[in-house]
């Protein structure tokens, strides 16, 4: 997140200032693309006669192959290298970088590969790749070698597999996914109609209105329709996208979609601790007990005795660092050695939003922390968080506890 939060800063600037050329990378690497890469590639395209009328497109470099860009930080230096072509040089460059059509426009592409050569020490090169003959231009590779920035760093980590994961429950996803490959298909014939109504093809016809290229030309009657598009159904595996042809259907985009894994929880089951921590010196009914939090996440723990609710603090959470948690909880007596003197309960999100809504209700429910009596029942504070605790993300785990014997146990 924070990786695509710099890039979103970066191509924010570069968007908005006006025939600025950006230069977006920063620390060691940005000098030497200002100071010499740039000015060696600028130069030769500039008089170099095989860059004469060419369009120029900015690619990764993969084992010397150009493909995709493939993380933040390729994406940061194609853009400040991008702005750079189009303010520097009389050549056509695209405005913005390709994805599922390809470079076909283009015969010379400025290949771009990050790579690591040691713990600390990263390699960039910079080439300018011919796509007619697939060779690299002469004198055009630029090596750097050096420490990347902290930022930097962030960004080389943000690898873009967006095409990758596709879900079977987000069919905007992957209508979106088949558009990109219906747009590097031949030309279809207007009207076109859509005979596809589940939840995938109703998406897919909202993304062809919102097209400049195919809102005018669908229609929604199938009888006056030239080209006529279905969609298989939405669940795992290939799913694709065909147009009837004169003897047979004729598929013009396929998407792999798997199920969405099940998220592994967040909180591990909570138990009593094998030795006295907390409550060490406090007698036998105060028990300790402890949990692993998995990940990083907002922690609301309170407790229910005799019908009231105790938050363990009022101060709404801060994030919480995985690693083992633990508690030490005084158990009263109970008139039937059944019924719980206790119950603990922990709730674990990973969104702010989300535990400052638990927080709030949470704070109704009780009159621990400032008001003189509570604001909702616990009956009304179990209701209200329901929505909440059914959120994929978001996981809680509890234990009643009982004192047998004037010894504190889990039920």
């Amino acid at each position: 997140m924070r990786a695509k939060i710099i890039l979103l800063i970066a191509l924010i600037v570069a968007s908005t200032t006006k025939g600025y050329a950006a230069d977006l990378v920063s620390g060691d690497l940005g000098y030497w693309l200002r100071t010499s890469a740039e000015p060696a590639l600028l130069s030769m395209v500039n008089t170099h006669p095989r860059f004469r009328g060419e369009t120029i497109d900015v690619s990764g470099l993969s084992g010397g192959k150009p493909g995709s860009l493939l993380n933040g930080l390729d994406k940061l230096l194609g853009e400040q290298i991008r702005s750079k072509l189009i303010a520097r040089t009389s050549a056509r460059v695209p405005l913005g970088a390709r994805h599922a059509c390809g470079f076909d426009n283009a015969n010379i592409l400025l290949g771009i590969e990050v790579s690591r050569v040691s713990r600390e020490r990263h390699r960039v090169l910079l080439a300018f790749v011919d796509t007619v003959d697939n060779l690299w231009i002469n004198r055009s590779p630029q090596v750097w070698v050096g420490r990347l920035t902290t930022e930097q760093k962030y960004l080389l980590q943000d690898a873009d597999t967006v095409s990758e994961h596709h879900f079977a429950d987000e069919p905007t996803s992957v209508a979106a996914a088949l558009l990109d490959q219906l747009d590097c298909s031949t030309p279809l014939e207007a009207p076109v109609y859509v005979d596809s109504r589940d939840a995938l093809g109703n998406a897919f016809t909202s993304l062809l209105k919102e097209s400049p290229r195919y809102a005018m030309a669908l229609t929604d009657d199938r009888g006056e329709a030239e080209t006529v598009l279905h969609l298989d159904p939405l669940m795992p595996g290939p799913v694709g996208l065909h147009y009837a042809g004169y003897n047979q259907p004729i598929r013009v985009g396929e998407v792999m979609v798997r199920e969405r894994p099940a998220p592994q929880p967040a909180l591990t089951e909570i138990r009593e601790a094998k030795r006295k921590d907390h409550c060490l010196g406090h007698g036998d009914r105060c028990i300790d007990i402890n949990y692993d939090l998995t990940r990083p996440a907002y922690l609301l723990e309170f407790i229910t005795k005799r019908g009231d609710v105790m938050p363990l603090s009022c101060e709404l959470p801060e994030r919480s660092d995985p690693g083992l948690k633990s508690h030490g909880l005084k158990v009263p007596t109970t008139d039937h050695p059944l019924r719980p003197g206790l119950g603990y309960y922990v709730i674990a999100t990973p969104d702010r939003h989300t535990a400052t809504a638990l927080h709030t209700e949470l704070m109704a429910a009780t009159s621990r922390c400032g008001a003189r009596t509570p604001a909702q029942t616990l009956q009304s504070f179990v209701a209200n968080i329901g929505h909440l605790l059914n959120q994929s993300h978001t996981f809680w785990e509890a234990v009643h506890l009982v004192t047998d014997n004037n010894h504190a146990r889990i039920m």
